[in-house]
């Protein structure tokens, strides 16, 4: 699955002062910068960095559980919590420092997790708080790919636009493999109850279609599990797969078509639609016919 990122925005203009600046050769350093300023100068360790040097080139991130590589730019670079060139962060004596994107590892906005390229954890404000001067974070305009899977048919890619913004990108890490690490500290985070604000949910099926068997489908006794993925719309199918043959290739097809017909609402993660499975318990007997959905487990995160 790939995005490509198109745009990226920010409107909140910036307040012209000087700013102290984590400098991210030594990770040492706090530099009082302008905040206009195109350079970032430390005075310990000599480094000198032009404005567009300090951010990502591609950001590496997460949507709604899938991976994602974003051209990261920011444009205007005006917000006074998220720039083009860093972040204000929250230290631990809580002084606010602003930190340039390439000296962070990985960042998880709902979480309000900075970890730093030297591995000590910063915090932010939330990413999206009404009243503050950043009320709106930037903002990311990508096509997303999915693929379909469903048993008997040939793979078929599905694109849609996305407009959404940092606050529902669940984290971005400056390279691939800190995506991974990223994963799996969000994970670990939501399972341990940090954030009970935010629960996660699970998908279910709303209503099941109605399901006529025809004579060649038809069994004295018979049950069979139907595999669904459903995407963060609720609204596709991302994989039909049969589970548990019925033992009836004629009955299994007409399974498959009915789990397409079904209506379903899609999980939530930190209050965030995502894409989940659900399986489709079939018991069937002769001409009747009754289905049960329950998650699968695990029902999120799941590739």
């Amino acid at each position: 699955m790939l995005a490509v990122a198109s745009a990226l925005s920010v409107f909140v203009p910036v307040v012209a002062h000087a700013e102290p600046w984590l400098c991210p050769s030594c990770l040492e350093q706090v530099i009082d910068r302008d905040p206009e300023s195109p350079v970032l100068d430390c005075p310990a360790c000599s480094a000198h960095y032009e404005k567009d040097e300090l951010s990502w080139v591609i950001g590496y991130a997460n949507y709604r559980t899938r991976p994602i590589d974003l051209n990261y730019l920011l444009l205007p670079p005006d917000c006074d919590r998220f720039r083009e060139d860093g972040l204000e962060t929250i230290q631990e004596d809580q002084s606010k420092v602003w930190v340039p994107w390439i000296a962070i590892r990985y960042y998880i906005p709902r979480q309000r997790i900075v970890v730093l390229r030297d591995g000590r954890e910063v915090t932010t404000e939330y990413a999206k708080t009404r009243g503050e001067p950043c009320p709106e974070p930037p903002a990311f305009q990508f096509d997303l790919v999915d693929t379909v899977y469903v048993d008997g048919e040939a793979p078929r890619p599905i694109t849609r636009p996305v407009e959404t913004d940092l606050a529902e990108i669940f984290f971005v890490a400056g390279t691939p493999e800190l995506r991974d690490v990223a994963r799996k500290r969000f994970i670990d985070e939501v399972e341990a109850g940090n954030h009970p604000r935010l629960p996660r949910t699970d998908a279910r099926m709303v209503k099941s279609a109605d399901l006529t068997l025809p004579k060649k489908a038809q069994m004295p006794e018979a049950e069979a599990e139907i595999e669904v993925r459903v995407n963060d719309l609720g609204m596709q199918l991302l994989r039909i797969h049969v589970l548990k043959s019925s033992g009836n290739p004629e009955l299994d097809k007409v399974l498959v078509q009915s789990a397409r017909r079904n209506h379903y609402l899609s999980a939530g993660e930190m209050g965030v639609p995502v894409p989940a499975t659900l399986v489709l318990h079939y018991t069937i007997h002769g001409s009747e016919s009754t289905v049960e959905a329950r998650p699968a487990v695990p029902s999120i995160w799941e590739h």
